[in-house]
């Protein structure tokens, strides 16, 4: 289960980065939209993954639009704070995206608003409480926290988050004041201290 749901984590996490993405146009958009809306619902039966093949071919649909919008607009920050956070800390990829997530799309959000609207119009709830809705429902946050045992190892790796090519296709340009807060917001969701 915990391979899928890195995955599945993974997938949105790219659609959604396709969306605040300097990179992004009218196409990759609503592909990424799609992907989106398609992973937020299977996301509600991901329980039944493994003997749900309507909810795996959901998956891998999403996937798939994730992947076709990603490889237009490349990936942004929250891959770029994800990679030194798998490779120190040992946090598997879809996991170390999403740990950021939803405190990027909060710094992006004034950029990316209409694009959102009209995701949460089709899903009838707000983005953000969807996947914080999820990330309960499936302990998200105690399995960031079995890899990340306090908010000074992931500050230690702040100098190694802001990747070329990944980190600057952010919509919003970042600095290292604003991923400081981004980091400490993401650790105090997580309930890391």
């Amino acid at each position: 289960f915990d391979d899928a749901f890195s995955t599945c984590l993974d997938a949105l996490n790219q659609a959604l980065e396709s969306i605040w993405n300097k990179n992004s146009n009218s196409l990759t958009n609503s592909i990424a939209s799609s992907a989106v809306i398609k992973s937020l619902n299977a996301f509600k039966h991901l329980h039944e993954i493994k003997t749900n093949k309507d909810v795996r071919l959901e998956f891998v649909i999403a996937s798939l639009f994730a992947g076709i919008a990603i490889s237009h607009t490349r990936t942004a920050l929250c891959h770029s704070i994800s990679y030194p956070i798998t490779i120190s800390l040992g946090l598997s990829h879809g996991y170390a995206c999403a740990f950021s997530m939803i405190e990027v799309m909060k710094y992006n959000l004034p950029k990316i608003e209409n694009q959102i609207k009209k995701i949460e119009n089709t899903i009838q709830k707000n983005i953000i409480n969807s996947i914080e809705e999820m990330y309960e429902n499936y302990n998200f946050y105690s399995i960031i926290r079995s890899k990340i045992k306090r908010k000074e190892d992931v500050f230690l790796l702040l100098d190694r988050m802001v990747t070329t090519g990944r980190a600057d296709n952010n919509i919003v340009d970042i600095d290292i004041n604003n991923l400081k807060e981004i980091i400490e917001r993401s650790c105090n969701n997580a309930s890391i201290s």
